[in-house]
Order: structure tokens, then sequence, then C-alpha cells
């Protein structure tokens, strides 16, 4: 079961939380059928990734064999044969392909860029220096726009570019740690790591996470987003998302930590309290302190 567990990379489905980003942010959190159709595109996507965690296994396979963790991934270890992860991962993609059909037609081709755009990652641009990140990204921004033509809803600009500076921000720092763990061997295990320097990668890290921070705190302060939920007091999750930050950037540097950011977000105290309390804050905030603006709410959540 482990090892079935660790091909279709289960610990990796939550990524797929950003899913449920739009239903939050558009005053529908308690509405059923909108929540369940949320729930339905997010399983969707996790069954789709599937198979382009396999795919990407798969291409993998004969560096991770000499990788000290990557290793044991159970393609590389040949404890899962090819065909076998192969009809695993189809069969995976059947079901989340299937549902999207049921959903809405704009949630299949959205799975099919993801699908499309990580085969290309996996077989050229994560050899592609920045543009790997860049990549990564997308796929993040892609969930937000999952979540979104699910329930017929839309997040503003700037949360978006929030997600997109916090994607590359950790897709960064993912690789800072396994450059800096790898040491001279990392261009071995991925040759995209030689183009990257310990200096220009700590720049990128740091810009990122401005452009992250800046961009959310700007969503909060807007206009539009005040109006829309009756209140300004969405700015004070801003210091859970800076605390978050600052964790990820203290483990990554002082205790070498940042591989795994989806393991960090369940296991790592510091992560959880910045989760959990921005999701408070926001929660309350929107749908328990405020009095949104209704005009304003049907004319920006409008399709």
């Amino acid at each position: 079961m482990k090892k079935f567990l660790d091909l279709i990379k289960i610990k990796h489905w939550i990524k797929n939380v950003f899913v449920f980003a739009p239903i939050v942010f558009s005053l529908k959190l308690f509405d059923i059928d909108l929540l369940t159709r949320e729930i339905a595109a997010s399983l969707c996507f996790c069954f789709v990734s599937v198979l382009v965690y396999i795919i990407n296994d798969i291409i993998d396979r004969d560096n991770d064999k000499n990788h000290p963790v990557k290793s044991a991934r159970p393609i590389a270890s040949g404890q899962i044969s090819i065909p076998v992860a192969l009809i695993v991962g189809c069969l995976f993609f059947a079901v989340g392909a299937v549902g999207a059909v049921f959903i809405d037609y704009h949630l299949v081709v959205i799975l099919a860029a993801y699908l499309l755009l990580n085969i290309l990652y996996s077989l050229w641009l994560k050899r592609v220096v920045i543009v790997d990140v860049f990549i990564i990204a997308i796929g993040f921004c892609l969930r937000i726009a999952a979540g979104s033509v699910a329930i017929n809803v839309r997040l503003g600009h700037w949360m978006l570019l929030a997600v997109f500076g916090l994607s590359l921000f950790l897709g960064f720092g993912k690789r800072k740690n396994e450059i800096d763990s790898l040491g001279d061997d990392s261009a071995v295990y991925r040759p995209g790591y030689s183009h990257y320097t310990s200096r220009i990668i700590d720049i990128l890290i740091m810009l990122s996470a401005s452009v992250a921070v800046l961009s959310y705190a700007f969503y909060t302060m807007d206009s539009v987003t005040t109006g829309k939920f009756g209140s300004g007091g969405l700015v004070y999750s801003v210091p859970f998302v800076l605390f978050g930050i600052f964790r990820y950037i203290y483990l990554l540097y002082c205790e070498n930590k940042g591989s795994n950011p989806e393991e960090l977000a369940v296991k790592d105290w510091g992560i959880i309290i910045a989760v959990f309390g921005w999701i408070a804050v926001v929660v309350y905030v929107i749908y328990f302190s405020s009095v949104p603006d209704t005009e304003v709410v049907s004319e920006v959540l409008h399709w």
C-alpha cells in the first residue's frame, strides 16, 4: 500500500487546496452545492496530476536511481514496473477527465493544459533555468482557474499575482534546498541546476517573496476587495502570510529544510500556525464580521 501511495504521491495532493480559493473569496463557502462542485473539481485535479507525477518519475528514473532520496521512489527502485505505473496513471486520469466533463467543459480544457504543460516540463522545460519554476507557478494558477470555472466565479488580479509569487517563492526555495543538499552533484541529478548560482537563487527567492506579500497586501486593501466584503479587516491576515514566509525562509536557510513544502505545511508547527491563523482571520472577516455590498459582489464575481 505504501508503494502505491508513493506512486500516486498522495502527499502532494495538498497542493490542490488552491482550487478552493475562489469559493472562499466569493462569499459562497457555505453554499453546499457549490462547495460540492469545488470538492469534485479538486479531486479531478488530484486524479489528473497522478498521471503527471508518474510520467515525470518514468522520465527521471535513471537520474533518480542515483539520488540519495529519490532512489526510493517506486519506479526508480523497481518496486513498480513502468507498464503497471502507466496503467495506474491512465486510470486516475480517466476518472479525473470524465469527472471534469460533468462539472464544466472549461475544466476539461484547464486539465488538458495542465497535463500538456507538465509533459513539456518533464521532457524539456525543467532543464531551462527560471522557466522551470515559472511552469510550476503556472500550475498553481491553473488550480485557481479550475476552482473558478467549477463555480463560475473568478478572483481578482492581485490575488492571482500573489499566488503566482508564492509559487515562485516555494519553487526557488525547493531548488535552493536541493542544490545545497546535493552540492556539486546537483547538476548530475538535474542538469538545469548547473545554471543556478547560490547568489542568483537567493535573489530570486527574496524577489518572489516580495511579489507574493505585496500583491496579497494590495489585494486586501484594494477598494474592490473592501467593497466586496464590506470591510477592510482582511488586511489583518497579512501578518500570518508574513510569518509563514519568514518561517519557511528560516527553515530553508537555518535548518536546511524546504525540499518538500507540502510536508512542512502539515508537520512544521510554525507553518501550521501561519496557515490556520490565516484561514481563521479570512473566514471570520469575510463571513462573520462584514456586511458585503451585494451589488459589488454580483458585478465582480460574474464570469
